[in-house]
């Protein structure tokens, strides 16, 4: 019976140790990772939905299409898709074109294609489901 008590009082213990060392991982980080030499800046989200948790990993770098679209002065062929609600294309499309003809280049075709996802998918909605 003694050893029944200091079971059950071991596995308490080992259970309440994990609720309280337990940490909230939910929230946002800012960090880099070095690529070739390079530092990227970095944003990791991580948000709870239900019992489900979704992350994201992003770089300021990445988003800023001025900077490496105004550079750009050879053939462009954009490409978006109509059923898209992650890469919305009319507001992408948009941009890239006016970044473009902005800074000179004469040389810009952009093409909206309907019925497709981000991946080049045929679809009949935008949604993920």
């Amino acid at each position: 019976m003694v050893s029944l008590v200091k079971w059950i009082i071991g596995l308490l213990l080992a259970f309440l140790s994990q609720i309280i060392n337990a940490q909230e991982i939910t929230g946002i980080w800012n960090g880099a990772i070095k690529v070739q030499g390079t530092e990227l800046p970095v944003i990791f989200k991580i948000k709870k939905e239900g019992d489900t948790y979704i992350s994201t990993l992003k770089s300021p770098k990445q988003s800023d299409q001025q900077q490496f679209l105004s550079n750009v002065k050879t053939l462009i062929l954009a490409i978006g898709r109509g059923e898209d609600y992650q890469v919305i294309p009319d507001l992408n499309l948009t941009r890239i074109e006016s970044i473009l003809k902005k800074s000179g280049n004469k040389d810009v075709t952009i093409n909206e294609i309907e019925g497709l996802n981000h991946l080049f998918q045929m679809v009949k909605t935008g949604s993920a489901s």
